[in-house]
């Protein structure tokens, strides 16, 4: 058995996880590639190979919810991976303090370009999932977005992160980039007057849509998985968010409108979108990217490649949308593409 950077002590729980979901004898255990919240394992067995994602006992009600918006999907048509039941008939385990959910595993073909085809099935895919969703809401719930108020919080959490970054010891070129997007950010939230946004169509949503939580393969989208953002959203919101961190990803230049229009293209094959609507998800958006200190806060308790090259992207953007002109031109650019 392979136990590199495994302790016994996990190799011990491990083989209890695999008597618990009748997984066959433990063979085989690494790390797999994931998120930041969660674990993620691979296992091989006598039997198969298999996905294992350990959670700490706080998101109990995440797992609880993750399972019902698996289920609601898998309902509707959507492929979704889905959890193996344990011996009890159970989809999670608790063990000595920690929650264990496993999964089939899958192998993810990884997309070496992008192209436009492929944007045409992303818009598809997430059209059907909202289309399925909205279907089967028994009423148009509106949300409401206060600006201020997000604006306030953040702010005030930016000054404190801003000082503990500028206080490190030693400042290397990932620090100086965070520190310069939280000015950037600072900098447009202090100038913006706060107000209320509202959207239509709430309903139940993935919430963490794009390509690292999608198998993909021959330009097609095989299955979803890893639905732990779940929640009830207005479908514009998501929709903006997709088109800007992932048909855009930081890199505003015409190849990618014409992508983002192919990807409007799919999407519309199943959800009508009402440009007003998602002028307003839109600039709810980059406002909250504005808004945002995931990655900053990630980057001082743990950096990471990963969280540079996220937070190099994030600075692509704060840039671009940090000139009026240039967010209005975009959307306007964007809603140009629908209903045509």
């Amino acid at each position: 058995m392979t136990q590199s950077k495994i302790s016994t002590y996990e190799i011990k729980l491990f083989s209890r996880v695999c008597e618990e979901f009748n997984l066959g004898i433990l063979k085989n255990v690494f790390k797999a590639n994931g998120g930041f919240s969660n674990s993620y394992y691979g296992f091989v067995t006598n039997k198969s190979k298999y996905l294992v994602k350990v959670y700490t006992m706080d998101k109990l009600k995440t797992i609880i919810s993750t399972a019902k918006a698996e289920l609601f999907f898998k309902k509707g048509g959507i492929p979704v991976l889905t959890r193996i039941n344990n011996l009890y008939g159970g989809d999670y385990s608790i063990i000595d303090g920690s929650i264990y959910v496993v999964f089939p595993y899958i192998f993810i073909p990884k997309i070496k370009k992008w192209q436009k085809e492929l944007y045409y099935e992303l818009g598809n895919f997430l059209g059907k999932m909202h289309g399925y969703s909205i279907k089967m809401s028994d009423k148009d719930y509106i949300k409401v977005f206060n600006l201020e108020k997000i604006k306030s919080s953040s702010l005030a959490s930016m000054y404190l992160l801003l000082d503990a970054l500028q206080r490190k010891e030693k400042e290397d070129k990932h620090d100086k980039l965070a520190i310069s997007n939280l000015v950037t950010k600072i900098g447009y939230l202090r100038n913006i007057l706060g107000e209320e946004l509202t959207l239509s169509n709430v309903s139940l949503i993935h919430g963490d849509f794009h390509p690292g939580n999608l198998c993909i393969k021959d330009n097609k989208i095989k299955m979803i998985y890893d639905f732990d953002s779940n929640c009830f959203e207005s479908i514009y919101y998501e929709l903006a968010k997709v088109i800007i961190n992932t048909c855009f990803s930081g890199s505003f230049n015409d190849k990618k409108f014409i992508r983002t229009e192919r990807f409007l293209v799919g999407y519309q094959k199943h959800v009508l979108v009402i440009p007003p609507i998602l002028r307003t998800a839109i600039k709810i958006c980059y406002f909250e990217i504005f808004s945002s200190l995931w990655a900053e806060e990630k980057f001082l308790k743990k950096p990471s490649k990963e969280l540079s090259e996220i937070m190099n992207k994030e600075k692509r953007t704060l840039d671009y949308f940090i000139n009026i002109s240039s967010s209005n031109d975009f959307t306007e650019r964007i809603c140009g593409f629908l209903n045509k």
